[in-house]
């Protein structure tokens, strides 16, 4: 599964580019949104949007729900089914309602965004240039921008984009990251490293005491 956006899950009125990592708004519009081609249903995962357009914008970044159908028609702006995400104007947002504790910030007209999320404890993080909103620590698990039991499942990265001049290029793979993930969180390229079988280390005992003799 590529660690971008999906190509077949984006409005009429946006565009991919770049690998489609880049989105860009081609129309301005109320109800158009992307949604990534990855997916994941737990640990801890972190990834960056350097935006560029329209100060204090509506345009709004999150995450969503993998299983639900996106209506680019009736839900507006963060409104899909089951979605967290952190609009511009300095305002939370879960299912196209205002939640939560405002951010303090509203995003400027050339800013990083961030993100961290936790699927196994129904957390997660918004942040602008390494700071995270309302004192947050991921690291820590401390004030997260929501808490949500009900984000336990498998989600994928959401945004939308208010205006012609909004645009975001989204750091999915760590290489591409201009700030060190939180302690504890990993970039959505990275592979989980499996333990060796027993058998393996029963080899090598076994050829090591053969070598010694």
């Amino acid at each position: 599964m590529a660690v971008t956006w999906d190509p077949l899950n984006i409005d009429s009125n946006m565009s991919l580019s770049n690998g489609d990592l880049t989105v860009d708004c081609d129309t301005a519009d109320t109800n158009q949104c992307a949604i990534s081609e990855w997916s994941k249903s737990s640990g801890k995962w972190y990834w960056e949007m350097a935006y560029t357009g329209v100060a204090g914008t509506t345009s709004s970044f999150g995450v969503c729900d993998a299983s639900g159908t996106t209506d680019f028609n009736n839900n507006d702006r963060a409104g899909w089914n089951e979605s967290w995400a952190y609009m511009g104007n300095n305002r939370l947002y879960h299912d196209g309602g205002l939640q939560g504790t405002a951010p303090g910030h509203n995003l400027g007209t050339t800013e990083t965004l961030q993100v961290a999320l936790d699927i196994d404890n129904g957390k997660i993080w918004f942040g602008v240039n390494n700071t995270w909103f309302n004192s947050g620590d991921p690291a820590t698990g401390a004030n997260p921008s929501f808490t949500d039991a009900t984000m336990v499942k498998e989600l994928k990265a959401c945004v939308t984009l208010r205006y012609t001049t909004d645009s975001i290029v989204t750091a999915f793979s760590s290489a591409d990251q201009t700030y060190t993930a939180p302690t504890g969180f990993n970039a959505l390229d990275a592979t989980a490293t499996l333990p060796l079988p027993t058998e393996f280390y029963k080899h090598i005992r076994t050829n090591h005491i053969n070598l010694r003799r």
